[in-house]
């Protein structure tokens, strides 16, 4: 007996790596777009540039809010009990995949959405590498457009007042101020030149507007009372609701794989029972149940397998020829005496008998097509079979058809 060609060590580590490497590979898939680390120097969450929203995600993550960041299907996504919030939004995705900012907000279900107009934009690094930052004077008009919003964006300051029903502390804005102007809106902190912060209706939906970035953008979050200040103006619509942020108005779009959709509701309910299944199917396949099954004999019983041994005798011994002249004179006999060929002199008076019979009865084939067919197949195996298959087919056709001489 042979030596096994790996030891049983071995085998287990190869298995081990081999089933390791298949949960990888399919957690990969499954995970793949969460797990890959997002570089950005804009105005997103994945930024930690000045002009980035890491920071507002952050802190709305360690406060346990339910906020979601979204990269695919944002509309379809919110419901009615969830906020969605645009951060910086460009009016149309850089993704063509993804929806424009007008048809995001006209079809999303949320109840509510906080729109932060536009400030600043990444323009490039310096030759130390460094990002530069632009100021985008119309991006936050072309926001209102898109969204079909009264008013105008233009510089402002102070001092500020908040609404009376809230209590507001002074915003921190080093870089001098963008507010909103004009329209029919309620400021929730207003100044002298527009409101900071605003709220209005688009159909049934509210829409609270923060007119200057630098009050949540990773710069000025944490400058003064800001966090504070944006958390207190924002939860009488936010509280109690799922937050949605949209990052494919970015350019962050990334659909979900079927793998992902598998182990999420209410797919993941189908995975598990499949799951279950497997499990059975193999526990049932490890063990073995009753008694082995005997072993089959060396050779079969039976009518079939005494002919079939036979043939093969024949042919190794080099008999298959005769056999077939064996079987063609029986067959011809019995053909001959089935229709009661009369007592002929010779065996060419009988051919030709037999040939008159076959022509009457329409049938094509001729005695001496079978002899030569028999004669020429020597030791031939597709030949003999061939020639045998004739000589079977011209029995069946004389002795079945009833045509009369």
């Amino acid at each position: 007996m042979s030596a096994p060609v790996f030891s049983r060590r071995v085998a287990i580590g190869l298995s081990a790596l081999t089933v390791i490497s298949f949960i990888g590979g399919l957690l990969f898939a499954i995970l793949g777009e969460e797990l890959r680390v997002v570089e950005s120097e804009g105005a997103d969450t994945f930024s930690r540039a000045p002009i980035g929203h890491r920071a507002f995600l952050t802190l709305l993550q360690r406060l346990t809010l339910p906020v979601t960041v979204s990269r695919y299907s944002t509309g379809d996504r919110a419901g009615a009990d969830s906020v969605l919030l645009l951060l910086e939004p460009r009016v149309e995705a850089s993704d063509p995949t993804a929806r424009g900012l007008a048809e995001l907000v006209r079809e999303t279900h949320a109840a509510e959405v906080i729109l932060v107009l536009p400030r600043w934009f990444h323009r490039g690094n310096d030759e130390d590498g460094k990002p530069l930052y632009g100021w985008s004077r119309d991006a936050g008009d072309e926001v209102l457009r898109a969204l079909e919003l009264e008013g105008s964006v233009l510089a402002g300051q102070g001092p500020w007042t908040p609404a009376a029903e809230l209590d507001l502390p002074t915003p921190t804005l080093p870089r001098g101020a963008q507010v909103l102007s004009g329209g029919d809106w309620t400021p929730l902190l207003g100044g002298p030149t527009g409101a900071l912060i605003a709220r209005t209706h688009l159909g049934d939906r509210g829409i609270t507007v923060i007119a200057d970035p630098d009050l949540v953008n990773n710069a000025g979050l944490l400058a003064g009372d800001n966090a504070a200040l944006v958390l207190e103006a924002l939860s009488p619509v936010a509280e109690g609701k799922t937050l949605l942020i949209d990052e494919t108005l970015h350019g962050f779009s990334a659909p979900p794989s079927i793998w992902g959709q598998l182990f999420r509701f209410p797919l993941v309910l189908v995975t598990l029972q499949v799951g279950v299944v497997l499990f059975l199917v193999l526990l049932a396949a490890m063990r073995r149940f009753g008694a082995p099954l005997p072993l089959a004999p060396p050779l079969g019983r039976g009518r079939e397998v005494l002919v079939e041994n036979t043939a093969r005798l024949l042919w190794f011994g080099g008999h298959s020829a005769d056999a077939l002249e064996s079987y063609w004179a029986e067959t011809r006999a019995e053909v001959a005496e089935r229709l009661h060929a009369p007592p002929l002199a010779s065996a060419e008076e009988q051919a030709a008998w037999l040939d008159r019979v076959a022509e009457s009865r329409k049938i094509q084939e001729k005695i001496g097509n079978l002899i030569v067919a028999v004669e020429d197949a020597g030791r031939d195996a597709d030949r003999i079979v061939a020639a045998a298959r004739r000589i079977h087919r011209w029995r069946r056709a004389m002795i079945e058809t009833r045509t009369e001489v």
